[in-house]
């Protein structure tokens, strides 16, 4: 009988890129969707939330290793993220412990933090809950990860930085550390299921770090281009922080992204030949290019 494995969030690509390495002759893999249109046929499938999930204690008791990787990333209201990735997240944990499901795998964020905004917050306290409830857990947290949608997070960024000339960013903050998707995957994959590490919390990062004006340089330099550069202040990125807040603007970027971006992350080594950043860079120039 092949041992079942539940995840949800699995209509991601960083999540269907993990799955898709797990041995499939060993392991039946099931995904939690709200979708029914779509869907990856290499999976089974289950319709619903994870409100829905929490109230199907049978499934779970025929599950043995949770990955967890559905939450919300990007809201206004940032009670949103409480409600969904730590409320909603505690009654799946707890519902997923009575069933008798042995390991859970949560994938968290490399900005999990207490000054990491909503979405932040409500990550490092689902951790919390992980390691509390679970005799047999191991929580990810991946950094900034590239190869995936081109039109958010660090590839807008490069994207942002190939094609425009005058280009406005925040000023400081903490050095990004991009990472390939397919890296991320592999090394989730790895030593979830190959090494099976248990009760350790894993900082996915690539080796090379980055801060928005070193990015932007490097596009520049890679492409011949010349760049006017425009840094707006840490002190005036909280005051349109504040303001989108106050008056629920929709600018391309929520509240609590100012606060992720200045928070303090850490960083840390793994052996894994991680895909160098200026490699992909390359890849997307000449592309862009063509």
């Amino acid at each position: 009988m092949k041992t079942k494995v539940l995840i949800t969030g699995l209509s991601s690509t960083l999540m269907s890129a993990f799955a898709h390495q797990i041995d499939r002759d060993k392991y039946e893999v099931i995904g939690l969707s709200r979708k029914k249109e779509g869907l990856d046929k290499a999976f089974s499938w289950i319709n619903g939330d994870l409100n829905d999930l929490a109230n199907m204690p049978k499934l779970l008791s025929e599950i043995n290793i949770l990955v967890h990787a559905a939450a919300l990333t990007h809201v206004w209201d940032e009670k949103e993220y409480y409600r969904v990735n730590l409320v909603e997240t505690e009654k799946l944990i707890n519902a997923a412990v009575s069933a008798g499901v042995k390991k859970v795998v949560y994938v968290s964020s490399r900005t999990a933090g207490l000054n990491s905004g909503g979405y932040g917050k409500s990550k490092l306290l689902a951790e919390d809950l992980v390691k509390k409830s679970c005799k047999e857990w191991l929580i990810f947290r991946p950094s900034e990860v590239f190869g995936g949608s081109k039109n958010e997070g660090i590839e807008k960024l490069i994207f942002d930085a190939i094609n425009k000339k005058v280009i406005f960013f925040p000023a400081g903050g903490e050095k990004m550390y991009p990472v390939d998707l397919e890296d991320v995957s592999s090394v989730m994959y790895l030593q979830a299921f190959v090494e099976n590490k248990t009760n350790e919390i894993v900082t996915i990062n690539g080796a090379e770090g980055y801060t928005y004006s070193d990015l932007i340089r490097k596009v520049a330099k890679k492409t011949g281009t010349k760049k006017i550069l425009l840094p707006i202040p840490k002190m005036v990125m909280f005051m349109i922080r504040d303001v989108v807040k106050a008056l629920g603007l929709k600018i391309g970027m929520v509240p609590d992204q100012v606060d992720r971006f200045y928070s303090k992350k850490e960083t840390q080594e793994i052996a894994y030949s991680f895909k160098p950043f200026g490699l992909y860079i390359d890849e997307l120039i000449n592309g862009n290019l063509k």
